[in-house]
């Protein structure tokens, strides 16, 4: 929850076809019940996440269901109004039906990233291996996807301490420690099977 709206900080907004906004909080002070716009999206497209971003220093992840993951400044994403359109945040494939599955800002309190496909592979990887990129790159591979791994679906910050809740689509649900998965060290990073 977000306390103060006046306060310093910006929401932080990204699209499933790779856009990414940034608006200052104080814009979002008052809030008909009716609602206001926050952002405008282009027809297809549609709101992925929403994070608040306390100040420059951030960096934002981006990740892609076919396995890529961009890391860049928030100082990369001027602020805009509500009723705007983004700016690219991360290059999509063209070859493929790519689109970005999950956003999160970079926290000392969550130093690796875990990631997990549809067919149930996940891997675990510091955030630290994962270069600074600029936006609106292509990124750098987090897990391979393909025949045996499907696309990746989630990419969340994670201690080795969190616990992970993974739901099948058979309705089977698995708790886990995040510490079980562990980080492989094939090239390209092919992930270990966590769910059955």
């Amino acid at each position: 929850p977000i306390h103060d709206l006046a306060g310093a900080g910006s929401l932080f907004f990204a699209t499933r076809r790779g856009l990414v906004k940034r608006t200052a909080l104080g814009q979002f002070q008052n809030i008909r019940t009716s609602g206001i716009q926050a952002i405008l999206l282009e027809e297809g497209d549609e709101l992925v996440d929403v994070a608040q971003v306390a100040d420059e220093a951030s960096e934002i992840l981006l990740a892609t269901a076919s396995g890529q993951l961009v890391r860049f400044a928030l100082g990369e994403v001027r602020p805009m109004g509500r009723a705007t359109y983004g700016v690219i945040g991360v290059r999509l494939s063209e070859e493929t039906d790519d689109r970005v599955v999950a956003m999160a800002p970079v926290s000392a309190r969550f130093p690796t990233l875990l990631s997990l496909t549809s067919t149930g592979y996940g891997k675990q990887t510091p955030v630290a291996e994962y270069r600074k990129t600029a936006r609106g790159a292509k990124g750098v591979r987090t897990i391979k996807t393909g025949d045996r791994n499907g696309s990746v679906v989630a990419v969340l910050p994670a201690t080795d301490a969190s616990e992970l809740l993974v739901t099948t689509r058979t309705g089977v649900t698995i708790r886990m420690t995040v510490k079980g998965i562990r980080h492989p060290v094939a090239e390209p990073p092919v992930g270990v099977r966590v769910t059955p």
